[in-house]
């Protein structure tokens, strides 16, 4: 994305928002399925679409005092997710994380209090949220496949944990896009509309992470 792009408008438009594998253009992955699946678009990029058109052509205009590119905004911001996260030691402490980046983000920008510059930065924190994710879940699904390596030769019906993996993220994934759809639509033509879809991503996005590491690390 170009320094001073909208990033809710652009990952609208490659279709690549908060959905990890995506972006490399593999419609069949979504976030965390980096294997492979039966993803597809999130709905709520579908409906916001055209809600976002006419305010991503004003930023792309440069609105005096817009909140910045998304790039930008997850630079500046990130550390703050990063560091919490980091340190966190257990599930209530990496909750209490989500929200950190796009707070810091709402009181510091010029704009960051609009409704476009409150969408772009929720939507910079889902992009780290979804790096985290596909981390999260590349070391679930590695775990999980060892867990059944070392249980197939005696239980062999029971070596399923990477199957089960794989399928609960496509459910998760086609959850999401129907409960942030749901967030967007609820609000009609009101402008809140931009900010619940973008908020519910980012929270969605943010417990999927925080669940599949405790999953793993029930076990380890």
């Amino acid at each position: 994305m170009r320094a001073g792009a909208n990033p809710a408008a652009g990952a609208l438009a490659t279709g690549a928002l908060a959905t990890g594998d995506l972006v490399k253009g593999t419609a069949a992955k979504g976030s965390g399925d980096g294997d492979g699946g039966d993803g597809g678009l999130l709905a709520v990029r579908v409906l916001a679409r055209k809600a976002l058109a006419a305010a991503a052509l004003v930023a792309a205009a440069g609105t005096p005092g817009g909140a910045s590119g998304g790039e930008d905004l997850v630079q500046r911001y990130r550390a703050a997710l990063d560091q919490c996260y980091g340190d966190a030691g257990d599930g209530a402490a990496r909750e209490a994380c989500i929200g950190v980046m796009s707070d810091a983000c709402f009181s510091r920008e010029p704009d960051g209090e609009s409704t476009l510059g409150m969408s772009q930065c929720l939507y910079a924190e889902s992009e780290v949220w979804d790096e985290l994710l596909n981390a999260e879940y590349r070391r679930t699904m590695a775990w999980a496949g060892k867990m059944d390596r070392d249980e197939a030769a005696y239980f062999p019906e029971y070596a399923v944990r990477a199957d089960r993996l794989r399928a609960a993220q496509r459910a998760w994934i086609a959850f999401r896009d129907a409960e942030c759809g749901l967030d967007y639509a609820i609000w009609g033509s009101g402008s809140m509309r931009n900010i619940a879809g973008a908020d519910c991503i980012m929270r969605q996005t943010a417990e999927r992470v925080i669940a599949l590491r405790s999953k793993r690390e029930t076990f380890e």
